[in-house]
């Protein structure tokens, strides 16, 4: 599950100067309008679960954003994607210790 926004980021930088100009500002607005709605959501969660699926929205949308925006996939894009998994699974592992030690 690590590595499938890695392998997914590779595929893309195969195809991304084959796509239309079009096509990159349709996804560029997708993209922008996608993290706006992620961080309003994700800003109003009290439940873990919910926080984690509108911040992950929210941050893998800026990196659609960085991408559309530059046409390239950069190394610092693929070094965006480590913090977000760790910081996603330090996340669920504090979920995972307060709902088997019944603290709040």
């Amino acid at each position: 599950m690590l590595l499938l926004p890695a392998i997914g980021l590779h595929g893309l930088a195969a195809v991304l100067p084959t796509v239309p100009d079009a096509a990159v500002s349709t996804m560029t607005i997708l993209a922008l309008v996608s993290a706006l709605y992620g961080s309003v959501k994700a800003l109003a969660q009290s439940r873990v679960r919910l926080l984690l699926a509108y911040g992950s929205l929210s941050f893998f949308s800026i990196l659609w954003w960085f991408v559309a925006a530059s046409r390239a996939v950069t190394p610092q894009a693929a070094v965006f994607l480590a913090p977000w998994r760790l910081h996603e699974w330090t996340l669920l592992a504090g979920k995972v210790v307060r709902t088997r030690t019944g603290t709040t």
